[in-house]
């Protein structure tokens, strides 16, 4: 299982994740078509290192940025690939 230490400063905030493969997983498939708002705030949840920082995310996410977060975070941790389809 891949884990990763991703920091994201939010303002003058710094937030420590720890992503992991497993938390990946269960973010896809959480996330449906009416609902994405919430899979991403339960990503951020689980994958916050300190914990006490909750309260920071919670305000953060109650501000509408939880979707733009968790995709910094996946870029992140998912990285680069150059994919072709060759015919």
């Amino acid at each position: 299982m891949a884990e990763k230490k991703v920091v994201l400063t939010v303002g003058k905030n710094e937030l420590v994740f720890n992503v992991t493969t497993e938390n990946y997983n269960r973010f896809i498939n959480e996330t449906r078509v009416d609902d994405k708002v919430l899979p991403a705030k339960r990503f951020l949840r689980r994958s916050l290192a300190k914990k006490e920082q909750r309260e920071l995310l919670d305000e953060i996410c109650d501000k509408g940025h939880h979707v733009t977060m968790v995709a910094h975070l996946l870029e992140e941790f998912s990285g680069d690939i150059e994919i072709e389809v060759k015919k």
